[in-house]
């Protein structure tokens, strides 16, 4: 099952194309919030914003994600204790 879930979040990440895209998207699914994306890869989190937007999009559009239920790539509370 293991193999089955790395393949599919290869998929995921190949289909964005772009490095920096596919970087924002490892954070976020890794649970950083849009500001440690933003200091991680150097960019105003404005930007990581518009990235995780074109990467729903593009995951929309692929069909990789559905509108109804689809959960965003958006983090802006920090859930791991630290302040």
């Amino acid at each position: 099952e293991a193999a089955v879930l790395a393949e599919g979040a290869e998929r995921l990440l190949a289909a964005l194309g772009d490095a920096e895209l596919r970087r924002v998207a490892e954070l976020a699914l890794a649970g950083h919030t849009n500001a440690e994306t933003a200091a991680a890869i150097g960019k105003a989190v404005a930007s990581v914003e518009r990235k995780l937007k074109r990467i729903r999009e593009t995951w929309l559009n692929l069909g990789f994600l559905r509108r109804r239920g689809a959960r965003p790539l958006r983090h802006t509370r920090d859930t791991r204790g630290g302040s």
